[in-house]
């Protein structure tokens, strides 16, 4: 073989290689698929705090190019709710919204924007282990009730919380304060 057609051959060769980029692709669907295959199992199961840490990875390969789709954006929403995290469940409600228009999934949005109110508290650190937060009357519904635990937990930990409370009156120490919408 000729100097000339070697070099041919291996020019074609090279062509027909796959290009990084579409190997990089190919990796990423391929954890997409993984990954949505372990959230649908962990949300069938109600594993919550996995349905979380599952959503929170695809939202990474999100960034790669990955789509995460309207289900995903409301499995993650009730995984958010199970936590008590009023914000993520907006945020993610929204993004589903934005992919597939539901009745569902507007309703939902709905029924949190006429029953919550966003809330900044923060505590001086001194008093962060003594400060308990408390609703005058403590809601029936169990993601209301999420809600005021997961500010709790958020208040003990970081002496501070920003998002949502269902509406109505809390007291923390001697400072009372009302949650409205908005």
């Amino acid at each position: 073989m000729t100097m000339p057609s070697r070099l041919l051959i291996l020019s074609l060769c090279v062509l027909f290689l796959p290009s990084p980029s579409a190997a990089q692709e190919a990796v990423v669907i391929a954890e997409q698929e993984r990954l949505q295959k372990e959230l649908q199992v962990l949300a069938g199961r109600a594993a919550w705090d996995g349905v979380e840490r599952i959503y929170n990875q695809l939202l990474i390969l999100e960034s790669k190019g990955a789509l995460v789709t309207y289900a995903e954006h409301m499995i993650g929403a009730q995984a958010a709710q199970q936590r008590g995290d009023v914000s993520n469940t907006r945020t993610r409600l929204e993004a589903a919204l934005v992919q597939w228009q539901t009745e569902t999934a507007s309703n939902w949005l709905t029924d949190i924007n006429n029953n919550f109110g966003q809330v900044t508290i923060t505590l001086p650190s001194r008093s962060r282990s003594r400060a308990t937060l408390q609703a005058q009357e403590m809601p029936f519904e169990s993601e209301r009730r999420f809600a005021i635990d997961f500010a709790q937990r958020e208040l003990t930990a970081e002496s501070s919380f920003e998002g949502y409370l269902p509406v109505g009156v809390y007291q923390i120490g001697v400072h009372t304060f009302t949650v409205t919408t908005a």
